[in-house]
């Protein structure tokens, strides 16, 4: 019996979308970065803007680095209050266009976009327990770091 035209070519699609993951080369995010976050946790209504640097070092697939900010949180019980941080940035991992990376107990996930002429990274923030800032067990947010010294770009 012949089979329908094209089926080979599906099977041998099929195939290839299922032998698993390219090892694709991870973009650079290595430098410093402008950065902007907001929290908010739910069990205490309290919500925190932060703005400031990440500076990352990178080798491969593995990043690390620095942050320093400010940070300014509120709450309906609460007076606003500012203060300023700094510390290392932990367990940072870059898998083609996406990244990770630790402050305190939180969480940050991301993505590299290109954005008129410079590089964007933005994405979700989730803290647990109590983690940088203060911040309280649930808090969630968004986060976008801007490149400050675009790759290639002249001094």
């Amino acid at each position: 019996m012949r089979s329908p035209p094209g089926l080979g070519l599906l099977a041998a699609l099929a195939q290839l979308s299922c032998s698993g993951p390219t090892d694709a080369t991870p973009v650079s995010v290595h430098g410093s970065w402008v950065y902007s976050e907001t929290l908010y946790s739910s069990s205490d209504r309290q919500t925190c803007a932060m703005s400031g640097t990440l500076a990352f070092v990178q080798q491969g697939s593995n990043i690390g680095g620095t942050y320093l900010r400010n940070v300014r949180c509120s709450s309906p019980s609460l007076a606003a209050a500012n203060r300023g941080e700094s510390g290392p940035l932990g367990g940072g991992r870059v898998e083609d266009k996406a990244v990770r990376f630790e402050i305190g107990g939180c969480r940050y996930q991301g993505v590299l976009s290109t954005v008129r002429d410079f590089r964007r990274l933005s994405g979700t923030v989730l803290c647990t327990g109590i983690g940088a800032g203060g911040v309280q067990l649930g808090a969630s947010g968004a986060w976008q770091a801007d490149e400050l010294a675009p790759a290639g770009s002249a001094p």
